[in-house]
């Protein structure tokens, strides 16, 4: 997960989500390594596996071996990236990744991803050009659609008829509505945000204050109510 000034992107990777099913892909994948070199997808499920099991060390060196093996996939290299962006914010180590990435293929993942690392890192201009190259192939890419109204260069109209949009996005509406004194609309993107993150604390203050802002009193005190009730279990954001 990426956790960087308020932006919680949820890592883009098939892996096994349940304990069980997370060692047992493990248990599998090392039996087989037993009988014969593993496969290169075989080779980054197993880094996956790693990685949803929180052995982010056996994760590192499963990718760093994938790479050995097979120099020219850039799946190794995205994981890579979002793992030191998110997890170590390091955002040096995880642009050398994404851009590496982007040269073994260009995709509007791998230019959104990249655009952040270098956005993280203080590069807007640079920024700013790999969400514009994202967003020319998906429009509503999350993170490129994100990074551009961070920046100031989305429209929102554009955005609003986004399908379905990524809490990551929806948060960056709620922020352009609220600015453009839509309080109610912001508050209904704060919603889908909580509905989709209950834990998410910031966003149940912000949804306090933009239902205050809308002056809907009663709905306020809720959103105030549920803030605290988050608060008290995971803390403040």
């Amino acid at each position: 997960m990426i956790l960087a000034r308020g932006q919680d992107i949820e890592l883009k990777a098939s892996y096994p989500k349940s304990p069980a099913d997370v060692y047992s892909t493990i248990r599998r994948l090392r039996e087989r390594e037993k009988r014969r070199p593993l496969t290169q997808p075989e080779r980054v499920a197993l880094g996956l596996a790693y990685y949803g099991a929180g052995q982010h060390l056996l994760f590192r060196a499963a990718m760093e071996k994938a790479i050995a093996e097979d120099p020219g996939d850039p799946a190794p290299h995205f994981y890579l990236g979002r793992h030191y962006g998110s997890d170590v914010q390091d955002f040096a180590r995880s642009a050398l990744h994404f851009r590496a990435a982007l040269e073994r293929k260009p995709s509007p993942d791998h230019q959104a991803y990249l655009g952040h690392a270098l956005e993280m890192q203080g590069d807007r201009e640079a920024a700013l050009s790999l969400y514009r190259d994202a967003a020319a192939a998906d429009s509503c890419h999350p993170v490129a659609a994100a990074g551009l109204a961070r920046l100031g260069a989305a429209r929102l109209d554009r955005l609003l008829a986004c399908p379905s949009p990524h809490p990551v996005l929806l948060r960056e509406l709620a922020k352009m509505l609220a600015a453009a004194n839509r309080h109610a609309e912001a508050a209904r993107c704060l919603e889908e945000v909580l509905a989709a993150e209950p834990s998410n604390a910031a966003a149940a203050y912000q949804l306090h204050r933009a239902w205050r802002a809308a002056g809907d009193a009663a709905k306020a005190g809720a959103a105030l109510e549920r803030y605290r009730e988050i608060s008290a279990v995971y803390g403040g954001q």
